[in-house]
């Protein structure tokens, strides 16, 4: 009576653990290690043996890690990812023009008049293998002039998010225009400026949906920038990525650093914080630990602590199973 009270409740136990640890597929985990279980103590075949209960260690790790590998898949993964390597591939393409030119492009090219022309989009057309494109484009021309039209109205996927994607010549990826910014209007900036480290320095950030022509000289000033960044998101923007079973979700919008580096950045983040980011100059160092915490992704320890019991639970009957051992050699 006393071991059918026992199984009663480790079976309740190891319902309930699977449940907490991998949600309702944790049904499914469990009634493999009960059924896996019940086949060793009422089966044919009985491992009792240190062979036998090294056997049932291996099969129930081996089990855990399917299950896991199989809950590893991530929400939203191609278009998230795709957005990630189009902006990875236009940070390259600033790289590649910093390298040749030694500076980044201006934000926005001017005429003699100081009017702006085109966006700093059009200047890394060629790094982007666009160079037909480009070749289109009469520079000394704004960028919805007539002889320009025709390369400004072409869409251009490498300028989009996949994830919030718009019909027609838009841009996603915009750059933070103002005097302590990387872009300070339309001077160029090289990396010598960047005082502030150019892993804490925001160069572009997604934006979806503001129906901005990718020629277009227009981005994102200093305080939209700070307001977008410090604003929680609106429904359908940015992301929700699913980093991991062992990982808290991201929710966010990716940003691209001074650096290179490209990261989904958890919204909202505090004014001050943003503020710093967006910025070059000044002494404001950041702490590695509060940049980790809002770009990369976080250890769930719930769930940690959740995988840990269902493992130790799914292994009691192999303790039973030796005291049975010990009493029958007695």
């Amino acid at each position: 009576m006393s071991f059918r009270i026992w199984t009663i409740f480790w079976v309740i136990a190891i319902v309930a653990s699977a449940v907490a640890t991998f949600g309702p597929e944790g049904t499914l985990a469990a009634i493999i290690v009960v059924a896996f279980w019940a086949l060793i103590f009422y089966g044919s075949t009985r491992l009792s043996s240190p062979t036998g209960l090294l056997f049932v260690v291996v099969f129930i790790a081996a089990a855990v890690a399917i299950l896991l590998t199989v809950l590893q898949t991530r929400s939203e993964s191609s278009a998230s990812d795709e957005c990630e390597i189009n902006l990875g591939q236009i940070t390259d393409a600033l790289k590649d023009h910093c390298d040749r030119f030694g500076s980044f492009p201006p934000a926005y090219s001017v005429d003699p008049n100081g009017k702006p022309l085109f966006s700093w989009r059009v200047s890394v057309l060629p790094p982007l293998e666009e160079e037909a494109l480009y070749s289109q484009f009469d520079l000394k021309k704004a960028w919805d002039d007539p002889v320009n039209r025709n390369g400004s109205a072409t869409p251009l996927e490498d300028f989009k998010c996949p994830t919030h994607f718009l019909p027609g010549p838009t841009a996603d990826y915009l750059a933070i225009i103002g005097a302590e910014t990387a872009w300070p209007f339309d001077k160029p900036r090289n990396l010598r400026d960047f005082q502030n480290k150019l892993s804490q320095t925001i160069l572009l950030v997604e934006a979806c949906g503001r129906h901005i022509n990718w020629a277009e000289p227009r981005d994102l000033s200093f305080e939209e920038a700070v307001n977008l960044l410090a604003t929680p998101l609106a429904k359908g923007d940015g992301h929700h990525v699913e980093n991991g079973f062992l990982f808290k979700p991201s929710s966010g919008r990716f940003v691209a650093f001074a650096d290179g580096r490209v990261a989904i950045l958890s919204q909202p983040i505090d004014r001050n914080l943003a503020k710093s980011l967006l910025t070059v100059g000044g002494s404001d160092q950041i702490p590695a630990g509060e940049l980790a915490a809002i770009t990369h992704p976080q250890i769930d320890w719930a769930k940690c602590y959740a995988l840990a019991a269902f493992i130790v639970i799914s292994l009691l009957p192999a303790v039973r199973l030796m005291r049975r051992s010990s009493d029958k050699k007695n």
